[in-house]
């Protein structure tokens, strides 16, 4: 694969909200938790939280209260300059953007939910506009002028790294000439409660690798890069390998062996072809987690040196991932090895040489060209990276999208048949997903999108005869699980406990893993969190998995109903429903990009009868026009990618 030319970097978070600071304080072990400020948790533990210079907007409606963006805000800012000149060199919308996150608005949600749980109105709160994972993306877009396609990616704390992957992609097949790589998380009570229900959260600072550690200690913050592919223009450091792997295991907990993590790894170091000389460790400071990756390391790479920072910044989440890529790059930059921040006294688990306190590369073997980084995350989903200063092979970027067929599609919503009666209006008695993949015990912790999805999923793979065990995957959802993030919510609010198992389910990426787990598929998978442009983005995803892995891939589409609570009105929004793909290698192509103008900015409308169509903002209209037309015409369907840019169907 290619090599992504490192242009620049920005970080923001509790160590401070400028680079260089940041860095200073990672590489000389500075810790900076405290007790929460933001709000009260009925239980010890301690963050890693932001102090903001800039204040909150003073109305409450304005585009970007959001915390989420007030932390992206100084790390944009920081690379104006650069994002100015990629502009001017490849053009505003030859830059795509590229987000990981967990929670996104999740904490505007939560004051909303305490408001109405009080019996208040929330003055100015708007689901779309804060909740919606793409809101951020949005706003980067916006205040960069980037046109390029601009996507948010969603699998848990692997987010920003899977981002990664996904831009290489991105660069690789042509879509795009640069990419602005995004991640960013916000502490929330949800997270907090949802942690410690697990017993995974520490009451104290982290202590990454000890034996003793306890859990981890979360953190805020953001982080982004600018990549480009121009192998002419060699970059100081350059992205010179990506891994990516499923655990095929459980929902929360490693598999046992560390086999997921090693294959992520090995693929990344295989991508590289070279040498590294010191590893970056996810390093939560869980006991099972820091266990598994000990064993993968020993595996993989026996004897190199690591690093884990997450004692110094704390567990970022969606950001975590991005900021330790930015962590192997300034270790490369520095000549140094950034220490573990652990107590004078305590003791390492065995399998690994741990760096203590900051190591300069003097008298380091000369191997220290190239550092890798891991990630893992819920739903059992892993990502390696590579960074170095010598790229071995740096080919240029290739042109146009790979030959790619849709094989086979699937639909399913309780309440409709297809999509076309979903459009008529033409109800059927509510009806169940099959519920074929998951095991009876863990049905009634599944949500109604799950079940979904993965009902399109086997539907789709069945009739296309791919086998489920070794198929990657996409999936997809503008909203995500919605019905288990108000459970939690509801909890919270009135003191109860949070249910541990609905915790593992609240994330966005919660189809994937259960997916994953049912069938033990260890394939690559993506989750992507979009708005106006879900279902072109994310078979767009899909095709470039399909020409990275030359093999079949699935995508699922999905959402569920919006709540009650949030649509402000009595009348219902989107319905339920799932829509999965399959695609496959082919001969010739069935997809291209094409510029499509600013008319391109909002899909149309769906005539639903009887429903509200604000929140028809997801996969709907657009999957109607290509699965309308999938019969007889040569010419399937036009999807919007971006404002200035689609996804064109073509059937012979």
């Amino acid at each position: 694969m290619i090599a992504l030319q490192l242009r620049a970097a920005a970080l923001a978070n509790a160590l401070g909200v400028d680079t260089a600071s940041i860095l200073d304080a990672v590489f000389s072990g500075s810790q900076r938790f405290a007790a929460p400020r933001a709000f009260h948790v009925p239980f010890p533990t301690v963050v890693g939280e932001v102090a903001l210079k800039d204040a909150p907007p003073a109305r409450s409606d304005a585009s970007d209260a959001s915390r989420i963006i007030r932390l992206l805000r100084p790390a944009i800012s920081e690379l104006s300059t650069a994002i100015s000149e990629m502009r001017v060199r490849f053009g505003r919308d030859r830059i795509g953007i590229v987000l990981g996150t967990c929670t996104g608005g999740l904490d505007s949600t939560e004051r909303a939910y305490a408001t109405l749980a009080a019996g208040g109105k929330p003055a100015g709160y708007s689901f779309d506009r804060e909740h919606a994972l793409h809101h951020a993306c949005d706003w980067v877009a916006e205040v960069t002028g980037i046109s390029g396609p601009a996507q948010v990616i969603s699998t848990a704390c692997s987010s920003s790294a899977k981002a990664v992957a996904v831009a290489q992609r991105w660069v690789q097949f042509g879509v795009v000439d640069g990419v602005l790589i995004l991640g960013a998380d916000t502490l929330t009570l949800t997270t907090l409660h949802g942690f410690s229900s697990l017993a995974s959260l520490a009451s104290d600072g982290c202590r990454p690798f000890a034996v003793d550690r306890a859990g981890i200690t979360l953190a805020e913050g953001a982080a982004a890069i600018l990549v480009d592919g121009d192998p002419t223009r060699r970059a100081t450091v350059q992205i010179v390998g990506v891994g990516e792997s499923s655990d095929g295991y459980h929902q929360t907990a490693p598999e046992p062996t560390g086999a997921g993590a090693k294959a992520a790894m090995r693929a990344a170091l295989g991508e590289f072809g070279g040498t590294i000389g010191a590893i970056n460790a996810h390093a939560t400071a869980t006991v099972q987690n820091d266990a598994v990756e000990a064993l993968a390391i020993a595996a993989v790479a026996a004897g190199v040196p690591v690093s884990a920072t997450k004692g110094v910044t704390g567990h970022l989440l969606g950001a975590a991932g991005l900021t330790e890529v930015i962590l192997a790059a300034a270790t490369l930059e520095r000549g140094a090895l950034p220490p573990t921040a652990l107590p004078a006294d305590a003791e390492v688990i065995d399998g690994i040489d741990l760096v203590r306190a900051p190591r300069p590369f003097v008298g380091a073997p000369a191997s220290i060209r190239a550092v890798l980084s891991n990630s893992f995350g819920f739903g059992g989903t892993n990502v390696a990276i590579v960074v170095a200063d010598d790229a071995r092979v740096a080919p240029a970027p290739t042109e146009g999208l790979p030959n790619v067929k849709l094989v086979s599609t699937a639909f399913f919503s309780p309440e409709f048949a297809s999509l076309d009666d979903l459009v008529a209006g033409k109800r059927r008695a509510s009806v169940q997903p099959a519920f074929r993949l998951i095991p009876g015990r863990q049905r009634r912790f599944t949500s109604l999108l799950t079940q979904m999805q993965l009902e399109v999923v086997e539907e789709a793979l069945a009739s296309a005869g791919v086998d489920p065990r070794t198929v990657p995957s996409v999936f997809a959802s503008t909203y995500g699980e919605l019905s288990t993030t108000i459970e939690l919510l509801e909890a919270i609010e009135a003191g109860r406990p949070t249910s541990p198992a609905r915790f593992a389910q609240s994330v966005h990426n919660t189809a994937s893993g259960a997916f994953s787990v049912a069938t033990q598929n260890t394939e690559p998978s993506s989750v992507v969190a979009g708005g106006p442009f879900l279902l072109a983005q994310a078979l767009l995803e899909g095709v470039l998995l399909v020409g990275a892995l030359q093999k079949p891939v699935v995508v699922a589409v999905g959402d569920d109903e919006i709540p009650a609570l949030f649509r402000g009105e009595s009348t219902r929004g989107t319905p339920p429903y799932a829509i999965a793909f399959v695609l496959a290698p082919a001969t010739s192509a069935e997809f291209r990009l094409a510029s499509s103008g600013r008319s391109q900015r909002t899909p149309r409308r769906l005539p639903l009868r009887g429903r509200t169509r604000d929140a028809l903002v997801g996969a709907l209209p657009q999957a109607h026009a290509l699965l309308a037309r999938s019969a007889g015409d040569s010419l399937s369907a036009v999807l919007a990618l971006s404002a200035d840019w689609t996804l064109e169907v073509r059937r012979g």
